[in-house]
Parts: structure tokens; sequence; C-alpha cells
């Protein structure tokens, strides 16, 4: 390989290729759990922390579950690995922080972790739709597929909502809301109900 090309983007004989069906339980999973807590530390107390680390678990397997499930070459899947795993790392860290310092636990940033979210996010629906589009028929395994994509749409504009609101520093529906809002207004957005 010349030192000037860029590695396979995907690789179609991945031994997770079209697990769509567990992706599609873990999407559900991820999709519940974003809709009944938040992601935020501010919360007071130990509860904040807490639903940061079990929604950023759940997350974080959804979105690299995608990939492999998409396809996505080896050497990709792996620098996500990474960064998912930082990501997770930063969010279960939160919690030992918060109890030792009974505080906001701004120690860690949760900025960079809704930022990590939203780039797997918004990645992860393009390259199921990628893989789907490779099916020379239509399976339980493409609609499964299908579904997790359309589902990952509201959790990539969960955490772009989410993102918007903490860095323009004014509240993003004019007046705080819980982060539980955000999904709310994701879904119905995507859902077109009133």
């Amino acid at each position: 390989m010349p030192a000037w090309s860029c590695p396979r983007i995907f690789d179609d004989r991945s031994r997770y290729l079209d697990r769509f069906g567990t992706l599609l339980a873990l999407t559900c999973a991820a999709v519940i759990t974003l809709s009944l807590s938040g992601v935020t530390a501010a919360t007071a107390g130990i509860k904040g922390p807490i639903a940061t680390a079990v929604v950023s678990v759940f997350v974080g397997l959804t979105l690299l579950l995608a990939l492999r499930a998409s396809g996505v070459a080896r050497t990709w899947v792996r620098l996500a690995d990474a960064v998912v795993g930082l990501g997770m790392t930063a969010a279960l860290l939160l919690v030992p922080v918060t109890l030792v310092e009974q505080t906001e636990a701004r120690a860690i940033d949760t900025q960079a972790i809704m930022v990590t979210w939203v780039v797997l996010s918004v990645l992860a629906p393009v390259v199921i739709v990628r893989r789907l589009l490779r099916h020379r028929e239509v399976t339980l395994r493409t609609l499964q597929g299908a579904v997790s994509a359309y589902l990952l749409l509201p959790v990539a504009f969960y955490y772009l909502f989410l993102t918007i609101d903490t860095i323009q520093g004014a509240d993003f529906f004019g007046d705080p809301q819980p982060p539980t809002a955000f999904m709310y207004f994701s879904l119905m957005t995507l859902t077109t109900v009133r």
C-alpha cells in the first residue's frame, strides 16, 4: 500500500457483519435509557454521574456494535474502540470523583463525552445504510438494520441538541430543561408527532 493511501474504510468479511438483531435490541435499550435519564453531571449528588455512566455505556456499546455490524474495517473500529473507551472511562470516573468531592464533579468535562457521541452517532446510521444498500434481498436482518438506523437518528440529534445547549451558554429551549427533554424533542421531531 503506498504511503499516501488511506486504510480501507469497509471490510465486508467482518465476523460481526449484519448482526442487526443484537444492534436493534441495544439501540432500543439506548433510546429508552436516554429517554429516562440524562447525561449531565449537573444533577445534585451522585444521581447525575451514575446516570451519565449508565447512558455512556449503553450508547458506547450501541455505536461500536453499529460499526461492527456495518462492516467498518478493523483499523477504524479499533480507533472507535479507543475513543469510546476513553469516553466511557471518563463517564465512569465521574462517579467516584463525585463521591469524594461531594460537588458537581467538574474534574472531567462532559462536553468531550458528548462531542464523541455526536460524531459517532451521526456516523452510525450512515454506515448502517451503506451496508443495507449492499443487501441483494430484503431479509429480517435488513429490516432490523433499517429500524436500528432509524432509531439511531434521534440519538444523534439528542447529542447534537445537548451539545449545542452546553456550548452556546444559553438555554436551547429558552428556559432550563432536563436532558430527557432533548430526547423527547428528538423523537417527536423524527416521528412528526405533536
